[in-house]
């Protein structure tokens, strides 16, 4: 993996890039090893086909990864013997996760009542557990809005993006993934959008997406700006 190597202070963020960055290089390897050349009949439809899951392959090993991560940071903060009363405020959008969830089934004077036990948990002397079933993710295809709520709600350092072409490359790549994954376009619309040099550069994209994430959360855990 480019300009990125395994922290050794987080086994669990270092495990999720080491997975992240194996899963890219299979994605490499399949476009390496596909040839460009589609005007051979009996050839054609498997090259399209290899060529056209590429985006499959590559937005389930960016999904597993951000949640892997986000999944880490959790358990890193929940481990770091915080209390509620010493926790960024942000972070209680996951640590009261099951309070305000709980909101939407009550009416009347109980709704309130909850309310207020959720705000009143700002200022208690408890230990901070961040439940994982409550992170910042809705279980769809990875796009920019994904990264940017993560940064929200954690308070993570930096951008949640590089750049304005990765966020591009981001919205290609999910796009093109539901298109092949629930049959929008046909097999070869979806491989022909790219030559294999320009999907090359999006796999490279999508990689440093990755990269600036581990960054991120490993300064994040660093500086402890988990905290109040």
């Amino acid at each position: 993996m480019v300009n990125a190597a395994p922290a050794g202070r987080y086994p669990a963020l270092d495990n999720a890039l080491l997975s992240f960055g194996g899963r890219v290089d299979e994605v490499r390897q399949q476009l390496y090893y596909c040839d460009v050349d589609f005007l051979r009949k009996e050839t054609r439809f498997p090259r399209q086909s290899i060529r056209a899951s590429v985006y499959v392959h590559l937005a389930a090993a960016l999904e597993a990864y951000v949640y892997a991560t986000t999944e880490s940071l959790s358990a890193e903060i929940s481990a770091a013997n915080v209390k509620l009363a010493g926790l960024r405020l942000s972070l209680f959008a996951i640590s009261s996760g099951p309070g305000f969830s709980a909101l939407g089934d009550l009416r009347g004077l109980k709704n309130w009542e909850r309310r207020c036990e959720v705000l009143e948990a700002i200022d208690s002397i408890s230990r901070v557990h961040l439940d994982s079933t409550h992170l910042p993710l809705d279980g769809r295809t990875i796009r920019p809005e994904h990264l940017q709520a993560i940064w929200r709600v954690f308070g993570l350092p930096g951008l949640p993006l590089p750049g304005s072409i990765h966020a591009l490359a981001l919205r290609d790549l999910a796009d093109s993934r539901n298109d092949v994954a629930h049959g929008n376009e046909p097999l070869a619309v979806v491989a022909g959008r790219k030559s294999p040099a320009d999907m090359l550069r999006l796999v490279g994209r999508i990689e440093e997406i990755g990269i600036n994430l581990f960054s991120s959360a490993t300064e994040y855990l660093d500086a402890a700006m988990y905290r109040r």
